[in-house]
């Protein structure tokens, strides 16, 4: 028997959970947005979505912005997700500097800025790229599991037609 696919909601779902993602990454690429209440902050940028808890915190009505991306920043298509308390030392230097005359990429500045940052602050960079990846992998494992169990249920239905009932 076939899948069936285009009667599955979990199909459709993935579907737009997908064409979103890359809405939203193609978005980022061309605009910025920045969510924040003072507690936590959101940030939609070159590629990427950053989560973070800033060292000085105080809370206060939600601000949303949202305008053209920073420029002065080197744009990566793919850059490498992070995760950083403030004032963290796993960073050397090196890592983060640069010519003066190159521009660098969010991530290397996000290092830059953190590590002189108090360490009660947190940053979760997570690129686009990243969140698609697992989405489609648990997405595939959802239509697996469901072919598997109407593979199973379709085989009880059958053996049931099979006999014949007094």
């Amino acid at each position: 028997m076939k899948p069936a696919l285009h009667r599955s909601v979990i199909f459709w779902s993935g579907i737009l959970v997908i064409a979103f993602t890359c809405w939203a990454w193609r978005d980022s690429q061309r605009f910025s947005l920045n969510v924040d209440n003072g507690i936590w902050c959101f940030s939609q940028d070159q590629s990427a979505v950053s989560i973070w808890r800033p060292d000085t915190i105080m809370p206060r009505d939600l601000t949303v912005e949202r305008g053209a991306p920073d420029r002065a920043f080197r744009t990566e298509i793919f850059p490498a997700p992070l995760f950083m308390r403030g004032g963290d030392q796993r960073f050397s230097d090196e890592e983060w500097q640069r010519d003066r005359n190159s521009r660098p990429s969010v991530r290397e500045d996000i290092i830059r800025v953190w590590r002189k940052s108090q360490p009660s602050a947190l940053i979760l960079y997570l690129p686009y790229w990243l969140l698609l990846c697992a989405f489609t992998v648990a997405w595939a494992a959802l239509l697996l599991w469901r072919a598997k169990r109407r593979k199973g249920g379709v085989a009880a239905d059958e053996q049931e037609d099979c006999t014949v009932s007094p």
